[in-house]
Protein backbone atom coordinates (compact mmCIF):
# COMPACT_ATOMS: atom_id res chain seq x y z
CA UNK A 1 0.00 0.00 0.00
CA UNK A 2 1.68 3.59 -0.78
CA UNK A 3 2.80 5.74 2.04
CA UNK A 4 0.58 9.03 1.07
CA UNK A 5 -3.18 8.10 -0.03
CA UNK A 6 -4.69 11.33 -0.34
CA UNK A 7 -4.99 11.04 -4.08
CA UNK A 8 -6.74 7.72 -3.69
CA UNK A 9 -10.56 7.16 -5.05
CA UNK A 10 -10.96 6.06 -1.25
CA UNK A 11 -9.11 8.81 0.45
CA UNK A 12 -11.44 11.04 -1.55
CA UNK A 13 -14.56 9.03 -0.62
CA UNK A 14 -14.03 9.11 2.71
CA UNK A 15 -13.29 12.57 2.84
CA UNK A 16 -16.26 13.18 1.12
CA UNK A 17 -18.46 11.33 3.67
CA UNK A 18 -17.00 12.57 6.66
CA UNK A 19 -17.65 16.27 5.20
CA UNK A 20 -21.31 15.46 4.87
CA UNK A 21 -22.17 13.45 7.76
CA UNK A 22 -21.03 15.93 10.47
CA UNK A 23 -22.95 18.89 9.55
CA UNK A 24 -26.07 19.40 12.17
CA UNK A 25 -29.06 18.18 11.11
CA UNK A 26 -27.44 15.73 8.67
CA UNK A 27 -28.08 12.92 10.17
CA UNK A 28 -24.80 12.68 12.78
CA UNK A 29 -26.36 12.63 16.74
CA UNK A 30 -23.48 11.86 18.89
CA UNK A 31 -25.60 10.01 21.19
CA UNK A 32 -29.14 9.67 21.98
CA UNK A 33 -31.85 12.58 21.36
CA UNK A 34 -33.64 14.05 24.13
CA UNK A 35 -36.91 14.46 23.51
CA UNK A 36 -39.26 17.29 25.30
CA UNK A 37 -42.33 15.87 27.86
CA UNK A 38 -44.78 16.84 25.58
CA UNK A 39 -43.40 14.90 22.54
CA UNK A 40 -43.01 17.90 20.20
CA UNK A 41 -39.00 18.96 20.23
CA UNK A 42 -35.98 17.10 20.14
CA UNK A 43 -32.18 18.18 21.49
CA UNK A 44 -29.05 16.59 20.71
CA UNK A 45 -25.11 16.49 19.82
CA UNK A 46 -24.12 17.56 16.26
CA UNK A 47 -20.19 17.70 15.11
CA UNK A 48 -19.36 20.17 12.51
CA UNK A 49 -16.71 20.27 9.85
CA UNK A 50 -15.20 23.81 9.46
CA UNK A 51 -11.76 22.80 8.85
CA UNK A 52 -9.80 19.28 8.02
CA UNK A 53 -6.95 19.98 10.73
CA UNK A 54 -7.60 19.38 14.24
CA UNK A 55 -10.77 17.85 16.69
CA UNK A 56 -14.35 18.96 15.37
CA UNK A 57 -16.63 21.05 17.40
CA UNK A 58 -19.73 19.76 18.59
CA UNK A 59 -23.34 21.45 19.10
CA UNK A 60 -26.33 21.38 20.55
CA UNK A 61 -29.39 21.18 17.65
CA UNK A 62 -33.03 21.84 18.29
CA UNK A 63 -35.47 19.58 15.94
CA UNK A 64 -38.88 20.37 15.84
CA UNK A 65 -40.63 16.59 15.22
CA UNK A 66 -43.71 18.13 13.76
CA UNK A 67 -41.83 20.32 10.94
CA UNK A 68 -38.66 19.17 10.84
CA UNK A 69 -36.77 22.07 11.28
CA UNK A 70 -33.82 21.58 12.39
CA UNK A 71 -31.80 24.61 14.10
CA UNK A 72 -28.03 24.92 15.70
CA UNK A 73 -28.43 26.32 18.88
CA UNK A 74 -24.70 26.94 20.49
CA UNK A 75 -21.53 28.56 19.48
CA UNK A 76 -18.78 27.16 21.49
CA UNK A 77 -15.55 27.58 20.27
CA UNK A 78 -14.73 23.50 21.60
CA UNK A 79 -17.50 21.09 22.78
CA UNK A 80 -20.59 21.42 23.91
CA UNK A 81 -22.45 18.00 25.05
CA UNK A 82 -24.87 16.19 26.96
CA UNK A 83 -27.87 18.45 26.69
CA UNK A 84 -31.99 17.54 28.58
CA UNK A 85 -34.61 19.28 28.75
CA UNK A 86 -35.95 20.66 32.46
CA UNK A 87 -38.99 18.22 33.21
CA UNK A 88 -41.27 21.18 32.03
CA UNK A 89 -38.88 21.60 28.84
CA UNK A 90 -38.43 24.87 28.98
CA UNK A 91 -34.69 25.38 29.40
CA UNK A 92 -31.80 23.38 28.06
CA UNK A 93 -29.12 21.77 30.64
CA UNK A 94 -25.55 20.78 28.76
CA UNK A 95 -21.68 20.97 29.47
CA UNK A 96 -18.92 22.42 27.36
CA UNK A 97 -15.46 23.15 27.57
CA UNK A 98 -16.07 26.88 25.70
CA UNK A 99 -13.62 28.46 28.50
CA UNK A 100 -10.66 26.32 29.03
CA UNK A 101 -10.42 23.05 26.50
CA UNK A 102 -11.00 19.88 28.75
CA UNK A 103 -12.72 22.16 31.51
CA UNK A 104 -16.48 21.05 31.07
CA UNK A 105 -19.07 23.04 33.09
CA UNK A 106 -22.72 22.71 33.50
CA UNK A 107 -25.16 25.60 31.43
CA UNK A 108 -28.30 26.45 31.38
CA UNK A 109 -30.23 27.82 28.41
CA UNK A 110 -33.11 28.99 27.14
CA UNK A 111 -33.70 26.80 24.21
CA UNK A 112 -35.38 29.34 22.09
CA UNK A 113 -32.17 31.54 22.10
CA UNK A 114 -29.97 29.10 22.34
CA UNK A 115 -28.88 25.51 23.83
CA UNK A 116 -29.28 21.39 24.18
CA UNK A 117 -28.38 17.94 24.09
CA UNK A 118 -28.98 14.18 24.74
CA UNK A 119 -27.86 10.98 27.03
CA UNK A 120 -26.14 7.88 25.81
CA UNK A 121 -26.28 4.99 24.19
CA UNK A 122 -27.60 4.68 21.15
CA UNK A 123 -26.00 5.98 18.38
CA UNK A 124 -25.29 6.48 14.50
CA UNK A 125 -22.75 4.22 12.60
CA UNK A 126 -21.08 7.09 11.30
CA UNK A 127 -20.30 8.21 14.54
CA UNK A 128 -17.97 4.86 15.24
CA UNK A 129 -16.19 6.08 11.89
CA UNK A 130 -16.99 6.92 8.45
CA UNK A 131 -15.12 3.61 7.28
CA UNK A 132 -18.09 1.32 8.47
CA UNK A 133 -20.55 3.21 6.03
CA UNK A 134 -17.96 2.78 3.43
CA UNK A 135 -17.50 -1.03 4.40
CA UNK A 136 -21.21 -1.92 4.09
CA UNK A 137 -21.87 -0.03 0.82
CA UNK A 138 -19.57 -2.50 -0.62
CA UNK A 139 -21.70 -5.47 0.75
CA UNK A 140 -19.82 -6.26 3.73
CA UNK A 141 -21.83 -7.26 7.17
CA UNK A 142 -20.37 -5.54 10.44
CA UNK A 143 -20.55 -7.26 13.36
CA UNK A 144 -20.60 -5.28 16.88
CA UNK A 145 -20.60 -8.66 19.44
CA UNK A 146 -21.57 -7.90 23.00
CA UNK A 147 -18.96 -10.21 24.72
CA UNK A 148 -18.93 -10.79 28.73
CA UNK A 149 -16.98 -7.78 30.41
CA UNK A 150 -19.65 -5.19 28.13
CA UNK A 151 -21.95 -2.96 29.53
CA UNK A 152 -25.61 -2.89 29.21
CA UNK A 153 -26.40 -6.64 30.91
CA UNK A 154 -25.49 -5.18 34.78
CA UNK A 155 -22.96 -5.21 37.18
CA UNK A 156 -22.24 -8.96 37.10
CA UNK A 157 -21.96 -9.45 33.27
CA UNK A 158 -19.23 -6.32 33.26
CA UNK A 159 -17.08 -8.11 36.56
CA UNK A 160 -16.61 -11.33 33.95
CA UNK A 161 -14.04 -10.21 32.37
CA UNK A 162 -12.19 -9.39 35.79
CA UNK A 163 -9.32 -11.50 36.05
CA UNK A 164 -9.36 -13.35 32.68
CA UNK A 165 -8.74 -10.66 30.20
CA UNK A 166 -8.92 -12.90 26.51
CA UNK A 167 -9.97 -15.55 28.25
CA UNK A 168 -13.88 -16.76 28.06
CA UNK A 169 -14.46 -13.77 26.21
CA UNK A 170 -12.60 -15.70 23.10
CA UNK A 171 -15.53 -17.76 22.62
CA UNK A 172 -17.98 -14.83 22.50
CA UNK A 173 -16.53 -13.26 19.83
CA UNK A 174 -15.64 -16.78 17.85
CA UNK A 175 -19.30 -18.50 18.60
CA UNK A 176 -21.28 -15.07 17.64
CA UNK A 177 -18.98 -15.85 14.02
CA UNK A 178 -20.09 -19.19 14.25
CA UNK A 179 -23.98 -18.08 14.36
CA UNK A 180 -23.31 -15.72 11.68
CA UNK A 181 -21.79 -18.13 9.12
CA UNK A 182 -24.97 -20.80 10.02
CA UNK A 183 -27.45 -18.20 9.15
CA UNK A 184 -26.15 -17.31 5.78
CA UNK A 185 -24.88 -13.22 7.03
CA UNK A 186 -21.07 -14.35 6.75
CA UNK A 187 -18.87 -16.07 4.44
CA UNK A 188 -16.18 -18.38 6.73
CA UNK A 189 -13.21 -17.58 3.79
CA UNK A 190 -13.89 -13.71 4.56
CA UNK A 191 -13.46 -12.86 8.40
CA UNK A 192 -12.32 -9.96 9.09
CA UNK A 193 -11.63 -8.25 12.81
CA UNK A 194 -10.86 -4.68 13.76
CA UNK A 195 -10.96 -2.52 16.98
CA UNK A 196 -10.07 0.31 19.14
CA UNK A 197 -7.92 -0.31 22.43
CA UNK A 198 -9.40 -3.18 23.97
CA UNK A 199 -11.04 -4.07 20.82
CA UNK A 200 -7.68 -3.49 19.23
CA UNK A 201 -6.43 -6.02 21.34
CA UNK A 202 -9.03 -8.16 20.66
CA UNK A 203 -8.21 -8.18 16.96
CA UNK A 204 -4.46 -9.27 17.52
CA UNK A 205 -5.46 -11.72 20.11
CA UNK A 206 -8.02 -13.59 17.96
CA UNK A 207 -6.22 -14.06 15.04
CA UNK A 208 -2.98 -15.80 17.17
CA UNK A 209 -5.66 -18.00 18.41
CA UNK A 210 -8.17 -19.07 15.54
CA UNK A 211 -6.90 -19.68 11.78
CA UNK A 212 -10.07 -18.27 10.35
CA UNK A 213 -9.46 -14.85 9.65
CA UNK A 214 -8.23 -13.07 6.22
CA UNK A 215 -8.04 -9.69 7.34
CA UNK A 216 -7.19 -7.90 11.08
CA UNK A 217 -6.86 -4.02 11.87
CA UNK A 218 -6.00 -3.52 15.48
CA UNK A 219 -5.98 -0.05 16.37
CA UNK A 220 -4.60 1.42 19.53
CA UNK A 221 -3.55 -2.18 20.72
CA UNK A 222 -2.22 -4.04 23.92
CA UNK A 223 0.01 -7.00 22.50
CA UNK A 224 2.45 -7.10 25.30
CA UNK A 225 0.85 -6.87 29.34
CA UNK A 226 4.39 -6.74 30.13
CA UNK A 227 5.51 -3.65 28.34
CA UNK A 228 1.68 -2.08 28.09
CA UNK A 229 1.60 -1.88 32.53
CA UNK A 230 5.48 -0.50 32.75
CA UNK A 231 5.48 2.22 30.22
CA UNK A 232 1.92 2.81 29.57
CA UNK A 233 0.02 5.24 32.05
CA UNK A 234 -2.99 2.43 33.21
CA UNK A 235 -0.78 -0.15 34.89
CA UNK A 236 -3.12 -0.46 37.49
CA UNK A 237 -5.83 -2.06 34.41
CA UNK A 238 -3.11 -4.18 33.43
CA UNK A 239 -2.91 -6.03 36.91
CA UNK A 240 -6.50 -5.71 37.96
CA UNK A 241 -7.99 -7.45 34.86
CA UNK A 242 -5.19 -9.94 34.57
CA UNK A 243 -4.99 -10.30 37.80
CA UNK A 244 -1.45 -11.16 38.05
CA UNK A 245 2.14 -9.71 38.18
CA UNK A 246 4.55 -9.08 35.12
CA UNK A 247 7.19 -11.19 37.48
CA UNK A 248 5.11 -14.02 37.20
CA UNK A 249 7.07 -16.18 34.22
CA UNK A 250 4.72 -17.98 34.22
CA UNK A 251 1.72 -16.25 34.17
CA UNK A 252 -1.66 -13.83 32.26
CA UNK A 253 1.09 -11.63 31.39
CA UNK A 254 3.03 -13.70 29.19
CA UNK A 255 0.05 -16.26 28.20
CA UNK A 256 -2.48 -13.44 26.56
CA UNK A 257 0.15 -11.51 25.09
CA UNK A 258 -0.84 -11.61 21.76
CA UNK A 259 3.06 -11.31 20.95
CA UNK A 260 3.58 -14.36 22.26
CA UNK A 261 1.70 -16.54 20.06
CA UNK A 262 2.33 -14.31 17.16
CA UNK A 263 3.73 -17.76 15.59
CA UNK A 264 0.75 -19.12 15.26
CA UNK A 265 -1.06 -16.85 12.69
CA UNK A 266 -0.95 -16.19 9.01
CA UNK A 267 -3.65 -13.29 8.81
CA UNK A 268 -2.34 -10.42 7.23
CA UNK A 269 -2.53 -7.44 9.66
CA UNK A 270 -2.68 -3.46 9.29
CA UNK A 271 -1.20 -2.02 13.01
CA UNK A 272 -2.67 1.07 13.43
CA UNK A 273 -1.37 3.37 16.69
CA UNK A 274 -0.93 6.86 18.20
CA UNK A 275 2.53 8.12 18.67
CA UNK A 276 1.11 10.28 22.05
CA UNK A 277 -1.14 7.30 22.83
CA UNK A 278 -0.06 7.30 26.43
CA UNK A 279 -3.17 4.23 27.52
CA UNK A 280 -1.51 1.97 25.03
CA UNK A 281 2.07 3.22 23.51
CA UNK A 282 2.78 2.31 20.16
CA UNK A 283 5.13 0.65 21.01
CA UNK A 284 2.30 -1.97 21.42
CA UNK A 285 1.67 -1.78 17.79
CA UNK A 286 5.18 -1.95 16.96
CA UNK A 287 5.84 -5.03 18.96
CA UNK A 288 3.27 -6.89 17.51
CA UNK A 289 4.05 -5.58 14.03
CA UNK A 290 7.83 -6.92 14.21
CA UNK A 291 6.93 -9.96 15.96
CA UNK A 292 4.96 -10.93 12.94
CA UNK A 293 7.33 -9.79 10.16
CA UNK A 294 9.61 -12.09 12.10
CA UNK A 295 7.03 -15.26 11.79
CA UNK A 296 6.71 -14.51 7.83
CA UNK A 297 3.09 -12.99 8.38
CA UNK A 298 2.55 -9.66 6.19
CA UNK A 299 2.37 -6.83 8.35
CA UNK A 300 2.01 -3.00 7.85
CA UNK A 301 2.67 -0.42 10.70
CA UNK A 302 0.83 3.19 10.09
CA UNK A 303 1.34 5.36 13.21
CA UNK A 304 -0.08 8.68 12.99
CA UNK A 305 2.07 11.92 14.57
CA UNK A 306 -0.46 13.67 16.18
CA UNK A 307 -2.84 11.02 17.60
CA UNK A 308 -3.45 10.03 21.14
CA UNK A 309 -5.69 7.18 21.87
CA UNK A 310 -8.08 6.02 18.53
CA UNK A 311 -7.76 8.13 15.44
CA UNK A 312 -9.44 11.50 15.99
CA UNK A 313 -8.24 14.03 14.56
CA UNK A 314 -8.33 15.38 10.78
CA UNK A 315 -7.07 14.92 8.60
CA UNK A 316 -5.54 11.65 10.21
CA UNK A 317 -9.31 10.09 10.46
CA UNK A 318 -10.32 10.52 7.05
CA UNK A 319 -6.82 8.65 6.03
CA UNK A 320 -7.57 5.91 8.49
CA UNK A 321 -11.11 5.22 7.17
CA UNK A 322 -9.65 5.00 3.81
CA UNK A 323 -6.93 2.49 4.84
CA UNK A 324 -9.22 0.51 6.57
CA UNK A 325 -11.46 0.01 4.02
CA UNK A 326 -9.00 -0.76 1.51
CA UNK A 327 -7.09 -3.27 3.68
CA UNK A 328 -10.48 -5.42 3.94
CA UNK A 329 -11.06 -4.60 0.02
CA UNK A 330 -7.35 -6.01 -0.55
CA UNK A 331 -7.55 -9.15 1.60
CA UNK A 332 -10.85 -10.06 1.76
CA UNK A 333 -13.18 -7.94 -0.93
CA UNK A 334 -17.05 -8.37 -1.19
CA UNK A 335 -17.43 -8.72 -4.57
CA UNK A 336 -15.96 -7.53 -8.09
CA UNK A 337 -14.20 -4.83 -7.30
CA UNK A 338 -11.46 -5.23 -9.58
CA UNK A 339 -11.81 -1.26 -10.39
CA UNK A 340 -10.91 0.10 -6.85
CA UNK A 341 -8.34 -2.93 -6.41
CA UNK A 342 -6.92 -1.64 -9.43
CA UNK A 343 -7.26 2.42 -7.70
CA UNK A 344 -4.96 0.97 -4.69
CA UNK A 345 -2.00 -0.16 -6.84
Amino acid sequence: MQGDIRSTALYREAEGLYRASRQPGSGLISDAAEVSAHGSRAVFTGTLVETLSGTPTTRIVLTDLISGDTRVLTFGPQVDRLPKFSPDGRCVAFLSDRRESGDFQLYLLDPISGAARATPRPRWLGRAGVHLLMLLERGYAVFFPNPRGSAGCGRDFARRVQGDLGGAETSDHLSGLDYLIERGLADPTRLGGTGISHGGYMSAWLITQDTRFAAAIPVSPTTNFVTEHLISNIPHFVSLFLADHYTNSSGKYFKRSPIIHAHQTKTPTLNICGALDRCTPPEEAMQFHNALLENGVKSVLVTYPQEGHGIRKRPASIDYAARVVAWFLEHMPAGPLIDELRGLQ
